[in-house]
């Protein structure tokens, strides 16, 4: 019984010469082509021997017409199988099998209509792109390292199935493009086309996206499992959290938190979300609202409300962190416009610092290394008492 093989296929399958040659070498090794799919051929194992392999196509996809295989037959080539409109023939060395005439420019008439549905195909997955790259951030004014840091690893999958369709339409066209021109220039297929760089090349890129592709697969089910991007009240000891409290700020002795209550599964006006994707392997949004009570004597009054909203990143690249914080600034109170200048500060022991002055409060915006952090607090303490705390958070996700 023979023992079945699989291959990655060395390439596009317009490149027909290079896929008769590589048959033509598996042979030589005892492999005979038995099916061939979209990424990886299936061969039998048995002993080696020389072959001719040959690559027909059809106009319909699946389909060849009983005048050309009878042709081939006639000829001494035996029909072995298909791949979408691309047939296989085959013949041992010693039948000195008879070649099968074909007109270059009548293969190449053949090759029109592909070359148009691929065409079309690449400039429906071009509009797509488009889409997503230009218009969306166009509308969001242009902030495109928020977009990618706030991208779900479905989100990603889907635009890396999106980028994938648009590249390999784009060197389909080229292929089958370069095939044609050939054709019509009257040059016959080279039946002993080298394959080895393209085979080489093709595990690479094939591995490479399989790999990614089962990895982002994976994190997107790990993301969907394990409870991220859940609200959930922020527990009383925040120490490993890079997360600013109020109470860290303000007063204690005169802070009034809302208790965290045991009936209720979020206490909302102290809650906190985290949440993971690729470019952003940690983020951090909580939101806190505490009452500020006066004392005279005994009698507590409230005074005022006190609010904290901490948007906390650790991005995958360092080179990322400060053009994700000028986004962040840009997004600010106001949805300030692309000509308004940060007021940056100077800080040693942070990479880039901006305090904004609010009409209630402050803005601040800190990165360094890899961590991104904006602080937006609504209360009557002086920033002086913030920007210590944000710098001893930010080195919990700084590397």
């Amino acid at each position: 019984m023979s023992k079945s093989v699989y291959k990655f296929k060395p390439g596009s399958p317009w490149k027909i010469g290079v896929t008769e040659s590589w048959l033509n070498s598996m042979a030589k090794r005892g492999l005979f082509i038995e099916k061939m799919g979209k990424y990886f051929a299936k061969f039998n194992k048995d002993e080696s021997r020389d072959m001719y392999y040959r690559i027909e196509m059809s106009k319909e996809k699946d389909e060849l017409s009983e005048k050309q295989i009878r042709m081939y037959k006639a000829r001494g080539w035996k029909y072995v199988t298909n791949y979408n409109n691309f047939h296989i023939f085959s013949s041992p060395y010693e039948f000195n099998t008879t070649e099968v005439h074909i007109i270059p420019e009548e293969y190449a008439q053949l090759l029109k209509p592909f070359y148009k549905k691929a065409l079309t195909q690449l400039l429906i997955s071009f509009a797509i792109l488009f889409a997503f790259y230009a218009v969306i951030p166009m509308f969001i004014a242009k902030r495109y390292i928020s977009v990618l840091v706030n991208m779900s690893y479905l989100e990603l999958l889907s635009q890396l199935i999106i980028i994938l369709t648009f590249i390999n339409g784009l060197f389909e066209i080229i292929y089958i493009g370069k095939l044609r021109k050939c054709l019509l220039q009257g040059t016959s297929v080279d039946h002993n086309a080298p394959w080895k760089f393209n085979y080489i090349v093709s595990i690479f890129i094939s591995s490479c996206l399989i790999l990614l592709s089962i990895t982002l697969v994976a994190l997107t089910f790990t993301s969907l499992f394990t409870g991220y991007d859940d609200e959930k009240t922020i527990p009383d000891d925040t120490t490993s959290m890079a997360i600013i409290r109020l109470k860290e700020i303000e007063n204690s002795e005169t802070l009034e938190e809302t208790p965290i209550s045991t009936s209720e599964e979020v206490n909302y006006e102290r809650r906190y979300n985290l949440k993971k994707t690729f470019f952003a392997p940690l983020k951090y949004t909580s939101f806190e609202l505490g009452a500020i009570m006066t004392n005279p004597t005994t009698t507590y009054l409230k005074s005022h409300d006190a609010i904290l909203n901490n948007e906390v990143y650790q991005v995958r690249f360092k080179s990322m962190s400060q053009k994700l914080l000028l986004e962040l600034w840009k997004d600010g109170e106001d949805s300030r416009t692309d000509d308004t200048t940060p007021p940056i500060l100077h800080d040693d022991e942070l990479d880039l610092l901006i305090v904004q002055e609010t009409s209630d409060g402050y803005e601040i915006y800190a990165c360094k290394g890899k961590g991104v952090m904006r602080v937006i607090y609504t209360g009557k303490e002086n920033v002086n008492k913030i920007i210590p705390l944000i710098k001893q958070k930010i080195s919990l996700i700084s590397e």
